[in-house]
């Protein structure tokens, strides 16, 4: 177990401090802006957390039974996933708004439409997330999920 968090802090430290401070670099020298905008938006800080929870998930993976039970270990695997598609959810959220910002920028007269279209996508992203984690906690198909609502319907 302690392995684990190690595996992850550590995983966690080398992507914050190696990748992503190189990733900054490369922006800062090219494109500050975009860096800036990447920053205000988190998309960084959300990909430095997505990273150390795919790690951590494949070393509770390859770990054999002997040193981690069962149930613990699927409980761990449960709120990792959980963690990650609320994460990566977040990060598709976020990619989103960035570019229709950017768009919106580019193109100011249709600054309505364009707003528009973003809230309808974060609905949709919205509803997307609660319908996977939905089928994630109740451990079922998202397609069994709404096969079993219309079939309960009066």
């Amino acid at each position: 177990m302690v392995g684990i968090i190690f595996v992850s802090v550590i995983s966690h430290q080398l992507i914050k401090h190696g990748l992503l401070s190189f990733i900054r670099t490369l922006l800062n020298h090219q494109s500050p802006d975009l860096l800036s905008r990447l920053q205000s938006y988190r998309i960084l800080r959300l990909v430095g957390y997505i990273i150390p929870i795919l790690v951590t998930y494949v070393a509770v993976q390859i770990i054999p039974e002997y040193m981690l039970k069962a149930h613990h270990a699927q409980l761990i695997l449960r709120i990792l996933t959980l963690l990650f598609i609320v994460l990566t959810f977040q990060l598709i959220h976020n990619i989103v708004s960035l570019g229709l910002n950017i768009f919106e920028n580019k193109y100011p007269a249709t600054q309505t439409i364009i707003r528009s279209v973003g809230q309808v996508i974060k609905i949709f992203l919205a509803v997307g997330a609660m319908v996977i984690l939905c089928s994630v906690l109740l451990n079922k198909s998202p397609i069994l999920i709404f096969r079993d609502r219309k079939s309960t319907r009066l």
